[in-house]
């Protein structure tokens, strides 16, 4: 009778027990589990011994990450099928990119291990798929999706969403015009306040399907300005312009000295715009959006706002 225990075994005395390779190889916690194991089997044998540990360990890790890439490629070409079909493509329709490509996005589709990144890639393969769709495999493309983390593509996939609810809106918008504002009939000033108030309810809803996306990824409150680093640095979102102030007329044609106090006011409230702007637009931002009360209602106000780049990008990947 043995008092050894698993936990003493070698990766190769491991792999040969057909019960524990199952552990071994399945998703999730307990893949996590064996990889910590495996590091600390290396880390506590002498170092005369990592030699003989080195072959198992990389035929063990090896075939893992092949089984996991396998497992994420499936996913994404469900996901590429599944969006095709969608479209009502055809399979003998289809217009595959060039082999090269085709290489690239396989390969990267099968190392995305999140859900979000995993279905850019997906999107971006679907659309360049479509032969309806001017969408290709653009190398650019391809290197932006390869640096994402999981939190970039949650920001991307919230600001495309932004911009898709924003357009939903301006559809659902009503108008009213009466004849005279300043003599409206009774009935008009009810029709007014019919369409104020729907309107008003469009946006209310806007924001708050937004908030619980944002709530939904974990963005809401950011810790730190650290998340926007990779995104600005790949050119995908930027600061939005600050509001200019109303500054009216400048009467430089009135030389009194009371006009000229007045322009000279204002002069000095525009430079003092532009140095907050341009301050504005070289820091970081903390979060996505704050939230701003406006009289009764409240808005949601933007630190970031995706560039044309990255609207392309996020087009081009089916999120807009």
């Amino acid at each position: 009778m043995s008092d050894s225990h698993d936990s003493d075994k070698t990766p190769s005395e491991v792999s040969t027990s057909s019960d524990q390779t199952n552990v071994e190889f399945s998703i999730g916690k307990n893949t996590d589990a064996a990889i910590a194991q495996i590091i600390k089997w290396m880390l506590e044998k002498p170092a005369k011994e990592v030699g003989d540990l080195l072959g198992n360990t990389v035929g063990l890790l090896g075939d893992r990450m092949r089984i996991k890439r396998e497992q994420n490629l499936q996913v994404g070409i469900d996901r590429v099928r599944e969006t095709l079909e969608a479209r009502g493509v055809e399979m003998k329709d289809i217009t595959p990119p060039e082999e090269e490509d085709l290489h690239l996005v396989l390969n990267g589709m099968s190392l995305a291990g999140d859900q979000t990144i995993r279905d850019l890639w997906a999107g971006l393969f679907a659309a360049a798929l479509d032969p309806n769709s001017n969408v290709t495999v653009e190398r650019p493309f391809i290197s932006v999706l390869e640096s994402l983390s999981p939190t970039d593509a949650k920001v991307i996939d919230l600001l495309a969403f932004t911009i898709k609810t924003e357009n939903e809106v301006k559809k659902q918008i009503k108008t009213f015009f009466p004849v005279s504002v300043s003599k409206m009939t009774p009935e008009e000033e009810e029709e007014l306040e019919i369409t104020q108030k729907a309107n008003q309810l469009l946006h209310k809803e806007a924001f708050e399907a937004i908030e619980l996306k944002a709530k939904d990824y974990g963005l809401r409150e950011m810790a730190n300005t650290a998340w926007s680093e990779n995104l600005m640095r790949q050119g995908l979102i930027e600061r939005p312009p600050l509001k200019e102030p109303n500054l009216g007329t400048l009467p430089m044609h009135d030389s009194r000295d009371r006009n000229a106090e007045e322009v000279i006011g204002r002069l000095n409230t525009e430079l003092m715009h532009m140095k907050q702007a341009a301050q504005w637009i070289s820091t970081k931002p903390e979060r996505i959006f704050s939230k701003s009360q406006m009289g009764p209602h409240s808005r949601l106000q933007f630190q970031v706002q995706l560039t044309s780049f990255g609207k392309r990008f996020a087009q081009s990947c089916g999120l807009i």
